[in-house]
């Protein structure tokens, strides 16, 4: 279940990377979904990473059992 998420993450970064590109090259204003799904991932990234730092600092700090 994991991986099929990891692959529809990267398959929807990639697309929103290469049109960003593209729109950019064209000098061409991004879309309101393209824009949408920009800050949909990078708010998810950040999220998960501070998730995945609150984590490790929480095993860190826990006793051991």
């Amino acid at each position: 279940m994991v991986g099929a998420a990891v692959f529809a993450y990267g398959m929807l970064a990639t697309f929103v990377h290469a049109s960003a590109a593209r729109n950019r090259k064209l000098g061409m204003n991004h879309s309101p979904t393209l824009e949408a799904a920009g800050w949909t991932l990078l708010s998810g990234s950040a999220a998960g990473g501070l998730l995945a730092i609150g984590y490790g600092a929480w095993m860190a700090l826990s006793p051991t059992f």
